[in-house]
């Protein structure tokens, strides 16, 4: 168990490591969120809703960028740097989460073989998209985890699909599930 307790950021996305995320903060807790996390050298988690609260496995972000935006809102941009486990949540009074964390292992280094060569054509497809050029992205198509991370990022899948392909064991069952994941998107209703 981690001894810092993160801020958690509840969104209703799923956010991989390597993945940027632009946001626009302007809830005074998300503030206090961005100074605690600048003040103290340590990033937040970002995880989907579950419930009343917050899935138990997140991503770990650093902040790299921020500006104050022409409304007087706060922009930033975070990058993912780690999956975590969390435990212990509880809440400020002003509804700020935060938790106890456990960094889970990086994923072994492994590279798509033929059998995922679709999937890296698809995410060498989508990286070509202008909404995805300006996330400024800088994709491995080499490694089976940059792949599931981008993919499970950037396709239109419910957000319980991408929980779920955010816990796979390990970057090949995590591409096979997306596999799985796409011919569901792609069948006929």
């Amino acid at each position: 168990m981690s001894e810092i307790r993160l801020p958690v950021f509840v969104l209703g996305l799923v956010l991989a490591p390597g993945g940027r995320l632009p946001l626009r903060i302007f809830e005074p807790r998300y503030l206090a969120m961005v100074k605690w996390c600048m003040r103290h050298q340590q990033g937040f988690v970002v995880v989907a809703p579950d419930g009343d609260g917050f899935s138990p496995r997140g991503c770990v972000c650093r902040i790299v960028d921020f500006d104050q935006l022409p409304d007087g809102c706060l922009g930033l941009t975070a990058v993912g740097d780690r999956l975590v486990e969390l435990s212990q949540p509880s809440q400020d009074d002003d509804g700020l989460w935060w938790a106890e964390h456990v960094d889970l292992p990086p994923e072994a280094d492994i590279e798509p073989g033929e059998a995922e060569a679709d999937l890296v054509s698809l995410l060498a497809s989508l990286s070509e998209h202008p909404a995805v050029v300006s996330l400024e992205l800088d994709i491995d198509f080499e490694s089976a985890s940059e792949v599931g991370w981008r993919l499970l990022e950037l396709l239109p899948f419910d957000l319980a699909v991408k929980q779920s392909l955010i816990e796979q064991p390990n970057p090949l069952a995590r591409l096979n599930a997306l596999r799985e994941a796409l011919s569901t998107l792609q069948a006929p209703t």
